[in-house]
């Protein structure tokens, strides 16, 4: 799956979310990357391989 397809993805699952759990994401970002920041790396001791599947 390609990066837009995710992002669309995403989008779409946040959008079916119920109008309880929308409302309370007006202060909420959801940021997409291919790859964790070095210092997400660093912080989270990710290892060589610096997989990240989710950040909360």
């Amino acid at each position: 799956m390609n990066r837009k397809e995710f992002e669309e993805l995403a989008m779409k699952a946040i959008s079916e979310l119920p109008e309880d759990f929308k409302d309370k994401l007006e202060n909420v970002d959801v940021v997409i990357e291919d790859e964790p920041n070095m210092d997400a790396v660093k912080t989270m001791h990710l290892g060589s391989k610096g997989r990240l599947l989710g950040l909360y």
